[in-house]
């Protein structure tokens, strides 16, 4: 007996009988494959006579497509300070008796602290002459991805009309730098990069509201120019792509329930090339703080970290909070203020699955 199920569907009504027979084994075998759309189930149980079988839970991802760890992350990472090396424990969680297709492991390592590269000038001859400011840069095996600001356009400078650059390398050396966008029809924020060498995506702010373009064959190619509006104006932003999906991180002067306006936390994010969004969902906590401004995030898997700054438009008496997310940016967990108040500049944020700096 074969029976195909699809997401969301359950069959109890399924019997085998037998004739006038002595059973003496019988077993069922579970198997995960990919739909018509090419998608994979996930919390997938089975129940005969009491007795349940499943593979549901965090960490467990979807049946033959396993591509998280345990702990629902997507990557590891691992520190060895002493030249004889360490070693580090990586789980999988995968169903009794599975069979293993196919399975890859990507080792990337980086030279420890204090070892850097000579720097390399990657934003000449933009127009022999303007100001490049604001880098932004993706790192991804041995290709680098690096945006800026730029008020050249690769031939002539425009002062106060701000372009966006980018540059690539590989083994062989960096490109030429290419003009992304250059219009005339206002200024722009820092862009800011991110993504991987399958997948990159570039977003910066202009005019209150989120522009931003992807390519998927390393900046060879762009798609037109995709603009995220807003109901309120953006005054800070930050962009991180997982698995092909663009997150965003946003700082909004928006209105509360008195009608009285502050800056604001949201998040945000597109898993169709920023043609549709979720709808934002607030991160930071009006009671606590009206000045929300330089939001920072990262995303490793199902879970997505966000920290930033109160006190804005003071630039003195800051505080850095931070607030995180363990089902994509659904809902998140309440505010936590990490610091008192200084005269701190800019926070940032990096985890590594439920683990996070600030």
């Amino acid at each position: 007996v074969v029976l195909y199920l699809e997401i969301d569907v359950a069959d109890g009504d399924t019997t085998v009988e037998f004739p006038n027979a002595e059973v003496l084994d019988a077993t069922y075998v579970v198997s995960g494959g990919a739909d018509q759309d090419g998608n994979y189930a996930e919390d997938v149980s089975v129940t005969i006579r009491g007795a349940n079988w499943k593979y549901s839970g965090e960490g467990y991802g979807a049946l033959g497509l396993q591509n998280e760890f345990s702990d629902s992350s997507s990557k590891k990472s691992a520190s060895f300070s002493s030249d004889t090396g360490g070693e580090t424990l990586i789980e999988l969680l995968l169903p009794v008796n599975a069979t293993i297709n196919n399975a890859e492991i990507t080792l990337a390592g980086l030279p420890p602290a204090g070892e850097l590269g000579e720097y390399r000038l990657t934003s000449k001859n933009t127009d022999g002459g303007s100001n490049s400011i604001y880098p932004s840069v993706v790192v991804d095996s041995s290709d680098t991805f690096a945006v800026w600001r730029d008020d050249g356009n690769l031939d002539d400078r425009v002062a106060a009309r701000y372009k966006v650059l980018f540059n690539s390398r590989d083994g062989s050396g960096w490109d030429d730098p290419t003009l992304l966008y250059g219009k005339e029809d206002s200024a722009l924020s820092e862009p800011i990069i991110s993504g991987d060498s399958d997948y990159l995506a570039v977003a910066w702010i202009s005019a209150y509201n989120i522009q931003g373009l992807y390519s998927d064959d390393k900046g060879n190619s762009w798609s037109d120019v995709i603009t995220y509006d807003s109901d309120y104006s953006i005054y800070a932003h930050d962009l991180e792509v997982e698995n092909e999906e663009l997150h965003l991180a946003l700082s909004i002067y928006a209105q509360n329930d008195d009608g009285e306006y502050d800056y604001r936390i949201y998040f945000s994010k597109s898993d169709d090339d920023g043609a549709t969004w979720t709808t934002p969902v607030e991160v930071s906590d009006s009671d606590m703080a009206t000045g929300n401004m330089a939001p920072r995030m990262d995303v490793d898997g199902s879970n997505v970290h966000i920290s930033w700054l109160d006190g804005y438009p003071s630039t003195t008496d800051s505080s850095v909070y931070h607030a995180s997310s363990s089902n994509g940016g659904t809902s998140f967990s309440a505010v936590n203020q990490l610091s008192g108040t200084a005269n701190t500049g800019e926070a940032d944020v990096t985890c590594d699955g439920s683990n996070v700096v600030v």
